[in-house]
């Protein structure tokens, strides 16, 4: 069932809402006041839960005042650039709003990147300052990341914790002001800083919630199984959580027990990476009858995941779209029901999108196949210090996403794959994405990856790594089989390599195509 116009007047109505109560003395809340606004609307309820310990909004607001007055003691203020390489805690959440609210740019880098590529971002950001958890001082234990201008959150928070911060007052800051540096992945390169003011965020939070329609924020908690430097886990857990009032279960890790646990904690929404919900499947113990929404952002949910989920859990996956450069939501599908693989949903109330085609520049019609272009107040000032590569992104205020997709005749997004990922042979589009689900229908293929390989004759073909259980000549025939039957010819994989082993992961756990394409090759020479 598409949008009806009854979900989308009710949509446009508690957006409208939603936009008032973004109103907070007399202008608009800013992320530096998000904190102390939720102290004052939600006071005693329940913010963070993080295994055995919890703390109020009002708890929360006062150890990240603490953390504000020492920072401010330290000479940081309006403008400056705080880096922050914390994992999923409660420190987390004290250490960035502990930032924001002295005016400075928060950065909170991946913590699951090396020390070399944390270097990288260290030059490039110029920091006034980093700060560390206990393990990442460990790790960068003797770099010269270890400067004066690098202090450990523990040795912060004890000096907080001794601080007076009663009359301290978070800084208010213009809307378009740059608040939070997020910097991207770098699976093209090295990252890139993307560059988010207030209005960006909380533009994207009201069209977000919005779309979910939570009736009442602190009669909900969330799980957000998410690391929370990604943009999806800032725009739920950090901000938008913070909006409404609804209590944060946090997760360290993806792993069985820390979710067992905290599903102790009764979650109604879940939101996470396609990964988590893969977990579920193999545990196949959680109940999840009080969850209202399950919801996977990060990554492109696999159908596979999918549909072992609806089989296993009697419902679908809810599924999201965005990018950090939008800060980060587009469209949300969030029906209990079965559509088209890579159907994202319509886009998000105040938001503008057009299908283009990249090779002529020419607006397509629905139905067509182009480049996604969105536009929008949610949508990133810029690259930081890189001038050039912000104007090959945006084109008069709108975002070029670099992802192939088409409008539907239900005026929904469906997304086919990323415009970089495009196999081209003899001229004709191979979409990898088409191909990986076909294989992954396998029962025992568990994961694919679709790259393209150099061909003198045809100029690229499409070769396929799979993941499978146990490698044997007959798992590789029927993949092949597989493909013959349902596929065109010119989109059967050349060769389909599989193997038992993981295959290469980003920091972020996307599966890595460029190491493959290298990897391969390597193989092909």
């Amino acid at each position: 069932m598409a949008h009806t116009s009854m979900s989308i007047s009710s949509e446009i109505i508690r957006y409208n809402n939603l936009r008032q109560s973004a109103v907070w003395h007399d202008r608009i809340v800013t992320v530096s006041q998000l904190l102390s606004r939720a102290a004052h609307l939600y006071g005693s309820a329940t913010a963070l839960i993080y295994q055995d310990e919890s703390l109020s909004f009002k708890e929360l607001y006062a150890r990240a005042c603490g953390m504000s007055e020492v920072l401010r003691q330290k000479g940081i203020g309006k403008g400056d650039i705080v880096l922050m390489l914390i994992e999923n805690s409660i420190d987390f959440y004290i250490a960035y709003y502990g930032v924001v609210q002295t005016g400075a740019v928060i950065a909170p880098l991946n913590t699951f990147l090396t020390p070399q590529e944390v270097e990288h971002i260290v030059r490039d950001a110029h920091a006034q300052l980093i700060i560390l958890s206990d393990q990442w001082s460990q790790k960068l234990e003797g770099s010269i990341l270890l400067s004066s201008e690098t202090v450990i959150f523990s040795f912060l928070n004890s000096q907080a914790q001794k601080t007076s911060a009663n009359n301290f007052i978070p800084v208010w800051q213009d809307p378009d002001e740059l608040v939070v540096l997020l910097y991207t992945s770098g699976t093209t390169g090295f990252p890139k800083g993307v560059m988010l003011s207030s209005r960006n965020i909380i533009t994207n939070v009201i069209q977000g919630l919005a779309r979910m329609g939570l009736p009442d924020g602190l009669a909900h908690k969330l799980l957000g199984a998410l690391p929370l430097f990604h943009s999806f886990a800032q725009f739920i857990c950090v901000w938008g959580a913070l909006f409404i009032g609804c209590s944060v279960i946090i997760v360290p890790k993806i792993e069985r027990a820390y979710i067992i646990k905290a599903f102790k904690h009764i979650p109604t929404v879940v939101m996470g990476v396609p990964a988590l919900f893969g977990l579920f499947c193999l545990l196949r113990i959680q109940e999840i009858e009080h969850v209202r929404y399950c919801v996977a952002g990060g990554d492109a949910l696999p159908d596979k995941i999918n549909a072992i989920f609806a089989r296993l859990f009697g419902r679908k996956i809810a599924v999201g779209y965005g990018l950090t450069e939008a800060s980060p939501l587009i469209a949300a599908f969030l029906e209990d029901e079965l559509v088209a693989p890579g159907t994202v949903g319509s886009v998000c109330i105040g938001m503008q999108v057009k299908i283009i085609n990249s090779e002529d520049g020419v607006e397509l019609n629905p139905g067509q196949m182009g480049e996604l272009w969105v536009k929008g107040d949610n949508i990133m000032m810029g690259y930081y210090q890189a001038p050039e590569l912000t104007a090959q992104v945006l084109c008069d205020g709108w975002l070029r996403t670099g992802d192939s997709a088409y409008i539907n005749s239900q005026n929904q997004l469906v997304l086919v794959g990323r415009l970089k990922d495009l196999i081209k042979h003899k001229g004709i589009k191979i979409y990898p994405g088409e191909i990986e689900n076909i294989i992954l229908n396998h029962p025992q293929v568990l994961q694919v990856a679709v790259i393209p390989r150099e061909d003198v004759g045809t100029g690229q073909v499409p070769v396929a790594y799979v993941k499978v259980t146990k490698v044997s000549p007959e798992i590789t025939e029927q993949l092949h089989a597989l493909c013959r039957a349902k596929l065109a010819l010119y989109k059967i994989p050349r060769t389909i390599i599989c193997t038992t082993q993981d295959l290469p992961r980003t920091s972020l756990g996307k599966i890595d195509k460029k190491a493959l394409i290298a990897q391969d090759k390597n193989m092909a020479d």
